[in-house]
């Protein structure tokens, strides 16, 4: 069974204009959804150091170690771990647990339905950004935060 589950998700790797761009394709009602069974694709993608990532997933459980230049991350129905980032980092989506450390510059962080963990995180002289819809904040170590962070819970 397993081998026909990976044989139904399809990897493209597109180039335009200086951009890569990795998609994961799989069908809508694959033979999975609603079992107990499940596919799991592990990735472990290099990138330069003075790059900015860019991911859009749902149901994903990612799992990023820079460093990167900027990272700019989408995820639904899932975790999200982030480190070392050393400019500007945006994290949206719903149903997510977020935690980043070690980031630099501007944080925005936005999501619902579970925790938020930051720790090392330096604005600086930038904003600290973090909005999130029910449930609770957990927080690790802010350090140097400044000028300002704010916080928005709904």
């Amino acid at each position: 069974m397993a081998k026909e589950f990976t044989e139904l998700v399809q990897m493209y790797l597109e180039k335009e204009d200086g951009v890569v761009t990795l998609k994961l394709i799989t069908p809508r009602n694959a033979p999975w959804e609603g079992t107990n069974y499940g596919i799991k694709v592990t990735l472990d993608i290099y990138v330069p150091p003075d790059i900015m990532v860019k991911i859009k997933t749902k149901n994903f459980r990612l799992d990023l170690s820079g460093p990167f230049k900027k990272a700019d991350i989408g995820n639904s129905y899932g975790e999200i771990r982030l480190m070392d980032v050393s400019e500007a980092t945006n994290i949206e989506g719903s149903y997510n647990q977020v935690e980043v450390r070690n980031i630099k510059g501007d944080l925005e962080i936005e999501t619902s339905y579970n925790k938020i963990s930051v720790r090392d995180v330096d604005t600086e002289k930038g904003k600290a950004f973090l909005k999130k819809s029910h449930l609770f904040y957990h927080f690790l170590i802010l350090k140097q935060m400044l000028p300002y962070i704010l916080i928005s819970k709904h």
